[in-house]
């Protein structure tokens, strides 16, 4: 079998995604700049603890409401 359909189907996909998963992933992004805001106003603890468990939530919601369109951390 021929391997070749296959990458060019792959490649096909990977180019069409590129331009919508900045778009898909922004609101991701913004409550991780919304979270480093507060943390600079001093209203969330600085704590290396607490911003590594809001990150590991973050990326747990990110790949369950964007499944492939994930970023891989």
């Amino acid at each position: 079998m021929n391997a070749l359909p296959l990458r060019a189907a792959q490649s096909a996909w990977n180019t069409a995604l590129a331009g919508t998963g900045a778009i898909v992933q922004m609101p991701f992004d913004l409550m991780r700049e919304q979270y480093a805001q507060a943390v600079r106003n001093g209203l969330v603890e600085r704590s290396l603890l607490a911003a590594g468990r809001f990150e590991r939530d973050v990326a747990t919601l990110e790949r369950m409401t964007l499944g492939p369109l994930a970023r891989s951390r």
